[in-house]
């Protein structure tokens, strides 16, 4: 991510995890704005378990790949950021269409991978490109299969 951070004339960084699949294509543009606004980082919250982007200056990163030294900072990059003093942090609400923070959308475990194998056959199953499903489909989807509708 560093790497990023140090391409020339970078202005902002947006971070998206491959263990993610389902993130909130519209959530950039709304980062960018916090970030144009003064913020150093901003992340939405209230969005599902694993469909968050982060945004952040490159400073940040290039200022965090110098000073972070335990092990579980370096792999997950921003939780130096998230929690060291002067870096203006912003967490602004996701929109209502996109709020769930109750369910779980990331891909940590084998149960994880097959819901999101399932929502992806439920989408495509419905007539949508799972991969350009809009995020408030995709809770839908996944709020189908937990009530045992759908694929």
């Amino acid at each position: 991510v560093a790497a990023a951070a140090a391409w020339p004339d970078a202005e902002y960084v947006l971070r998206a995890t491959a263990d993610n699949p389902f993130v909130d294509v519209g959530t950039s543009g709304r980062l960018l704005k916090a970030l144009s606004d003064g913020a150093d980082y901003a992340v939405e919250e209230a969005l599902p378990v694993g469909t968050a982007v982060e945004g952040i200056r490159p400073t940040v990163l290039l200022q965090a790949e110098r000073e972070a030294d335990s092990p579980y900072d370096r792999e997950h990059v921003t939780p130096w950021v998230r929690r060291t003093d002067g870096i203006v942090r912003v967490t602004p609400l996701a929109p209502p269409d996109v709020r769930a923070p109750d369910l779980r959308l990331t891909v940590d475990t084998a149960d994880d991978l097959a819901l999101a194998r399932r929502l992806v056959m439920d989408l495509e199953a419905g007539g949508r490109d799972a991969r350009l499903a809009p995020l408030s489909e995709v809770i839908a989807a996944a709020r189908r299969l937990a009530m045992g509708e759908g694929t």
